[in-house]
């Protein structure tokens, strides 16, 4: 590359990335994916980066099995299957303890098969107003949603953005991946759920009266929620054989959309096409960015100051810091740049650590700003320092608990 280019995209590249980080940029009607894209269009425009080279650096097996999964949650979503299920876990507000305890369960248990984001958006509305007709405080519940999400979403690689990405990157089995990481995720799971009720159950009482807006759910279809439950067993049966997960994926999209009921057009609406978007846009930025040599020299630079990106210890704690300040999403597209996955282990532990980390801070991972801006809707405010509250010491014990079971398998 000339210096001009090398120029051109290290500005791009830091640009991106500081939008990353703030969510948006002062002044400018841009979120995340628009940033992405723009930062992605003016590398091309520039011609700092061929239209070729640019298309080449965008991973579709990762965007095509991320579109897959999206279209067979619209399909679930469409039935009412979201819903129904969330109505079901409300008859058991009458004893809070069991209720948040079934609940996180649920949550983990759903994204990890239909992306914590998906989940998040559907089980928020339906959960929030039924625990304000109790009289009972949402945000324990909801931030006990969101951490949950996140911890289940980390056992497969089908849970979460990230783990798409680190599964295709390094070709990860859907099997290995789900044995190797369960232990870790379950014992998490349990903690967070006995942490967030010693730190809730004496906010339990709500200090007013709020004004409830009832939420109209989606009435379960039954032939359709069953047809998007045989598709999803299919799929992971695909997962678990020697098949590439975007086929899996494609198959279980083709599937959804050969219907006489549901039009295609509802379902490609329920595609969340912004998170597409940033994949791509953030392909071409660290492409170029790659291109320039820098990440390189700067691995160099890091390793002869005793910075160990092969220590599995190292690499979760770097995942776990750049995951807090540009979100997880991004964070790991730059560390596969800058430390290629070499062993299923390494894989594993990156998957857990950049979602696991998402817990830490409010804007650690999409799902959080999901339950939270659903939350608001209905009148519920869920502060930064409040999910900080909850947040912080999970995420710390479920480090403690990576760091254990790394040391566990040797």
């Amino acid at each position: 590359m000339s210096e001009i280019s090398v120029t051109i995209a290290v500005i791009v590249f830091v640009i991106t990335y500081t939008g990353m980080a703030t969510g948006s940029i002062r002044w400018l009607k841009l979120d995340r994916a628009g940033i992405a894209v723009v930062g992605a269009f003016t590398l091309i425009i520039s011609e700092t980066i061929t239209l070729e080279d640019a298309v080449g650096s965008i991973d579709f097996s990762t965007i095509l099995t991320l579109f897959g999964l999206m279209i067979l949650s619209a399909q679930m979503r469409a039935a009412g299957f979201y819903a129904w299920f969330a109505q079901g876990l409300a008859k058991h507000l009458e004893k809070p303890k069991r209720f948040l305890f079934i609940l996180m369960g649920a949550s983990a248990f759903l994204s990890a098969l239909l992306i914590n984001d998906v989940v998040c958006l559907a089980f928020t509305p339906i959960v929030c107003a039924a625990l304000l007709r109790h009289g009972l405080n949402p945000v324990p519940f909801l931030v006990g949603l969101a951490i949950s999400s996140n911890i289940g979403s980390a056992a497969t690689t089908i849970g979460n953005p990230q783990n798409i990405l680190i599964a295709q990157k390094a070709e990860l089995g859907f099997g290995s991946f789900l044995l190797w990481c369960i232990v870790p995720v379950i014992i998490s799971l349990v903690i967070a759920g006995m942490m967030v009720w010693m730190l809730g159950r004496n906010h339990l009482e709500l200090k007013e009266k709020p004004r409830i807006e009832e939420v109209e759910a989606q009435p379960l279809h039954r032939w359709m929620a069953t047809k998007g439950v045989i598709v999803l067993i299919l799929m992971i049966v695909l997962f678990l054989l020697p098949v590439p997960h975007e086929l899996g994926a494609l198959f279980a999209a083709a599937a959804i959309l050969v219907s006489h009921r549901l039009h295609s057009a509802s379902l490609f609406k329920e595609v969340d096409w912004s998170l597409l978007l940033l994949f791509c846009g953030l392909f071409v930025v660290v492409g170029a960015f790659t291109k320039t040599g820098l990440p390189e020299e700067g691995v160099s630079w890091l390793q002869g100051h005793g910075v160990e990106f092969d220590n599995l210890y190292v690499l979760s704690g770097i995942a776990a810091v750049l995951s807090n300040i540009i979100s997880n999403v991004p964070a790991i597209m730059l560390l596969l740049e800058l430390q290629p996955v070499e062993s299923p282990r390494m894989g594993y532990t990156l998957a857990l650590a950049s979602t696991f980390a998402g817990n830490f801070i409010l804007v650690g991972s999409i799902a959080n700003l999901i339950v939270v801006e659903q939350a608001k809707r209905l009148g519920v405010r869920i502060s930064f320092g409040e999910y900080f509250r909850y947040g912080a010491p999970v995420t710390l014990i479920s480090f403690v608990i990576l760091f254990g079971w790394l040391a566990l398998v040797g």
